[in-house]
């Protein structure tokens, strides 16, 4: 039986569009080199989860923000779900508990959740 939070995922273009509303320029990184280099549309390509993934580890490294990608290994290599932790400058620690089946997709909802922290930070200062 799966759990609730394996039923709930958001899927890869869920995560897109919501950076596009939270963080123009990294969306614009990633859709914008996808897009002149004609690369696969298909989202589950490998090259295109390696350029998420590199872009929202660059957005994170402008920010000072640590990164930590957990594994967790279940029967199968195939099984294998993947979850982030975002630590920022100033100590706060983001984690998103979600698995994930690819590293980007959870590296990229761990980011948007830190985004929405920092922006809710700002607004309330």
């Amino acid at each position: 039986m799966r759990s609730d939070k394996m039923r709930t995922l958001p899927d890869l273009a869920a995560l897109l569009e919501e950076l596009a509303v939270i963080d123009q320029q990294t969306y614009n990184a990633i859709s914008k080199t996808i897009h002149h280099y004609e690369i696969s549309p298909d989202l589950n390509a490998p090259i295109i989860q390696d350029h998420i993934q590199g872009c929202v580890q660059r957005a994170c490294f402008e920010k000072n923000w640590y990164i930590t990608l957990e594994i967790l290994p279940f029967e199968t290599i195939e099984n294998h779900k993947w979850r982030a932790l975002i630590t920022q400058y100033d100590g706060t620690t983001t984690r998103y508990d979600m698995l994930f089946n690819t590293p980007s997709s959870a590296l990229l909802s761990a980011y948007l959740k830190a985004m929405r922290v920092k922006q809710k930070e700002i607004a309330d200062d």
